[in-house]
């Protein structure tokens, strides 16, 4: 399957929001308050201890809230239906409704959503993927661990990138190898995005 640009992106961050949805449910209540404050600063949070966390990250209101982040992911998957199938867009769409407020049916329903864009086509599959693993890399960096399984995913990743063109990235990617920081992090994003803007 031929995407087009706009959705290749749209699948990207439609893979990141699904991927902070899943770590906010693992997270969720936050108990320890140095926990919460180091999330909160890694993050840019204006919380500093876990009720104040807890209380922003499940006002709808909150940018960074699981309800904020769900309206995202509704929006990602409206400009992707055509490409994804009725049984992927139809656990999406029940994931993302706004009734769906209890947090552990949430949790558990973006496992099952996850299951099921894994056995799309590849290329759907593929950018999907590439959101996940770039969320992944910047979490650990943000909260000062080891990115190192997260790196090797994206590793397989940016191999079946290359094929399509996408070799622009490959001097980054070397890059982001060996620092392991977020500036590689952010410089391997810049140029991701120049060529979800440009093509490759």
């Amino acid at each position: 399957m031929i995407l087009l640009l706009s959705t290749a992106s749209n699948l990207y961050w439609l893979g990141r929001y699904m991927i902070r949805i899943d770590g906010l449910c693992r997270l969720l209540p936050f108990t320890d308050d140095e926990e919460a404050l180091q999330f909160s600063h890694a993050f840019s949070l204006s919380a500093w201890n876990a009720k104040t966390l807890n209380t922003l990250l499940l006002d709808p209101n909150q940018p960074a809230s699981i309800t904020a982040t769900l309206e995202a992911v509704r929006e990602n998957m409206q400009c992707v239906r055509g490409v994804i199938s009725q049984e992927v867009f139809e656990s999406l769409n029940i994931l993302t409704n706004p009734k769906q407020k209890v947090k552990h049916q949430v949790c558990e329903l973006i496992s099952g959503c996850c299951e099921a864009i894994l056995e799309e086509d590849d290329n759907v599959r593929l950018f999907w993927q590439l959101g996940q693993c770039i969320e992944q890399i910047d979490n650990a960096l943000r909260l000062k661990r080891a990115p190192d399984l997260a790196i090797q995913d994206l590793r397989t990743v940016v191999e079946m990138l290359s094929p399509i063109g996408w070799i622009a990235l490959e001097a980054p990617w070397v890059e982001l190898q060996h620092n392991k920081d977020i500036t590689a992090l952010y410089s391997f994003c810049d140029q991701m995005q120049a060529l979800f803007e440009e093509g490759p």
